[in-house]
């Protein structure tokens, strides 16, 4: 794994100036946490498309995955460091330096992806919150969110159509925000990592767990936990950020147009996210042995809604909650 200072020397030749003084030209990395096919590295290769064909080549773009630049919290904070140019990332993966992040983590917040788009508007007030939040707390400028595609949950023990279909299900949950939603379904959560659940499942540490929809396929969890039920309890987001170090070193038009096109990789992502999904969804509905549910996720949802004032207040997020309800047209 590359050390920070490795990452930053790279990082500084790469932004440095190559050739003649009349004709410099400019090498731009991006990192995303993820393998393909991915909705991060789908706005990141439309970012490099762009940013390289709207400066006729002079700033080159080079999009790293899973890996390549470290954890995804490392790439995170080395782009705050001015190590990396700029970052596609899911929010949850910030909430340590960024904690107000936690309020895209309540379940069902969105009721759909229309009212997703609607919060997460340049011109709201969430996103004037967050700006300023990644400028003092990550010295970036917050470009924008985008979705990275739905979460769904699978059991070993029965099909979901219910919340009372939960009740006293073992639940993967490590994050307190998450195990307290679990359980006001009667769940008990047990801190199983990602790259171990599928174990956790076959030995029987835990009954349940949820991921997004490429993961359940991707990871084979229907082999160990047969019930999949598309609760879409949440809508994962993916945040574009850039080094205000880093960046700041080009010149102010390729800034502009840097901006410009990050903007605009925003919508290329929840596109991305919701092709992804549904694609992937006809995969797990072919998966041997896998029993596909779609419950009525009104009833999940109103079960959660009490729950998700008492957090707000906990976690200091009444304000962010507020203002995503009236950007939904709610009180």
């Amino acid at each position: 794994m590359m050390t920070r200072l490795a990452i930053a020397t790279l990082a500084f030749l790469a932004l440095a100036p190559v050739g003649a003084a009349d004709a410099q030209t400019y090498e731009l990395r991006i990192g995303t946490g993820n393998a393909r096919p991915h909705p991060a590295i789908a706005a990141a290769d439309f970012m490099k498309e762009q940013i390289e064909a709207r400066t006729d080549g002079d700033v080159s773009v080079t999009v790293y995955t899973i890996g390549q630049l470290g954890t995804q919290l490392d790439m995170i904070e080395n782009t705050s460091l001015g190590a990396i140019d700029m970052v596609v990332q899911i929010t949850t993966n910030a909430v340590s330096i960024v904690p107000d992040f936690q309020i895209f983590n309540f379940f069902y917040l969105f009721d759909d992806i229309d009212a997703f788009n609607a919060v997460i508007e340049p011109d709201g007030a969430l996103f004037e919150h967050f700006e300023q939040q990644v400028a003092d707390k990550l010295n970036s400028r917050l470009y924008t969110f985008a979705s990275g595609g739905n979460r769904i949950l699978s059991n070993e023990v029965r099909p979901v159509e219910t919340p009372a279909d939960l009740d006293g299900m073992k639940m993967r949950a490590s994050a307190p925000l998450t195990q307290k939603q679990w359980a006001e379904f009667g769940m008990t959560s047990f801190p199983v990592s990602f790259g171990e659940q599928y174990t956790a499942l076959q030995t029987g540490l835990i009954e349940a767990t949820e991921n997004s929809v490429s993961a359940t396929y991707g990871r084979k969890i229907p082999e160990v936990a047969p019930y999949v039920a598309l609760t879409n309890h949440e809508i994962m987001t993916l945040f574009v950020m850039g080094s205000d170090v880093a960046l700041g070193n080009l010149p102010e038009d390729y800034q502009d147009i840097i901006a410009e096109v990050a903007r605009e990789a925003g919508p290329v992502g929840t596109a991305s996210a919701a092709e992804l999904d549904q694609s992937v969804l006809q995969r797990l509905r072919e998966f041997p042995g896998a029993t596909i549910t779609e419950p009525d996720t009104s009833a999940f949802a109103e079960r959660l809604l009490p729950l998700h004032d008492q957090l707000a207040e906990e976690l200091g997020l009444t304000g962010l909650l507020t203002d995503a309800r009236e950007a939904m047209g709610g009180s």
